[in-house]
């Protein structure tokens, strides 16, 4: 079933900060007896807005800390994955946020006390994200007769920067 849900049209574009191609979330897969209709049910667990803005806390942290006053106490190595873990908040951040028109990069970085002026803009983004209807409380289900309907009721995640606010999908 892998292979039709996740094949490589539906793949491309997905690449890690290093370059490998990563799956947009962590996906689950459970058989369902022959008897039950529909033939595809997909849940998607989102992220709920206190787990939302702690992921956006750690990410911005994580997009400044290899430009932070201390860095000369980081080894190389841990400076080498302090940038990887950077360039990763940085991807995610365009990715959720590119659709809005006053998104800039730029007012995610800031100076020393800056933190939480740049904090409040990521959480206005994240406030603003158009998630697919019927998603509450960080839960969006759907069914789907076919492979390819599947694909299309979760292609919005992806087209829509959404997909880094997503903890798992669940396909039965």
């Amino acid at each position: 079933m892998y292979e039709i849900l996740a094949n490589k049209n539906a793949l491309n574009g997905l690449q890690g900060s290093a370059g490998t191609a990563v799956t947009p979330f962590a996906t689950e897969y459970r058989y369902q007896p022959a008897q039950e209709a529909p033939r595809f049910t997909v849940t998607a667990y989102c992220l709920n807005s206190e787990e939302m803005d702690e992921n956006l806390r750690e990410l911005l942290e994580d997009f400044h800390k290899p430009y932070l006053i201390n860095r000369d106490e980081l080894t190389t190595e841990e400076f080498k994955a302090a940038e990887d873990r950077s360039e990763a908040a940085k991807t995610i951040f365009q990715t959720a946020f590119v659709h809005f028109d006053d998104f800039s990069i730029e007012k995610v970085k800031y100076k020393e006390g800056g933190f939480e002026n740049a904090f409040e803009c990521l959480k206005t983004w994240a406030r603003q994200l158009k998630w697919p209807q019927g998603t509450h409380n960080g839960k969006w289900e759907a069914s789907a007769n076919s492979e390819r309907k599947c694909q299309r009721k979760t292609a919005p995640f992806h087209a829509l920067g959404l997909w880094p606010f997503v903890k798992r999908v669940v396909y039965v």
